[in-house]
């Protein structure tokens, strides 16, 4: 798939750089693809990063110290490759960037959405990593399950805390 840069003529799109990318590359890569989103934001002062650390979310915005960051989940690339959800991600990390450039603070409120449905940007990913959880945390209405890495309140005392899907209580499974 191939897209068209902004304000440019028909020959100059941006081809998809495909699933062997080393962390550098992909870097490149993202600000590239992220050059060819509709949105107002200052691209130059964002920087891109690719952490190896990241594992509940493919991606991460936000503004430390003044300073725009976007950080993407390497695992999330090496689970997809370079498909539709990582480049929907880099969208829905952009919103974010554009969120805090005008608003100075970020979320997933009516901005954020509207914002989103202009640019395709989903509001959620695939999981990436769920191989390398300790434990699910189990919705008892629906079933769903949600990985968890690292041993925290909610894994060690469930029963105050409900599910994101339907409020019902939840349970903890091992892996």
């Amino acid at each position: 798939m191939t897209f068209r840069l902004p304000d440019t003529d028909d020959d100059e799109q941006f081809e998809r750089p495909g699933d062997d990318l080393s962390p550098n590359e992909l870097k490149g890569a993202i600000r590239e693809y992220a050059e060819t989103v509709d949105i107002d934001v200052p691209l130059d002062e964002v920087e891109i990063q690719v952490s190896k650390r990241l594992r509940r979310a493919a991606g991460k915005a936000g503004k430390k110290n003044g300073d725009l960051f976007m950080r993407f989940a390497w695992k999330a690339y090496q689970s997809w490759g370079w498909n539709d959800d990582f480049e929907g991600t880099i969208r829905h990390e952009l919103v974010h960037i554009w969120e805090y450039v005008n608003f100075d603070k970020g979320g997933h409120g009516r901005r954020f959405k509207r914002k989103a449905r202009e640019l395709d940007a989903p509001r959620h990913c695939p999981s990436f990593a769920n191989e390398e959880a300790r434990w699910f945390l189990v919705c008892e209405a629906c079933g769903k399950k949600t990985p968890r890495f690292k041993r925290s309140k909610i894994v060690e005392n469930p029963g105050p805390y409900r599910s994101g899907c339907c409020r019902a209580r939840i349970r903890v499974e091992d892996a």
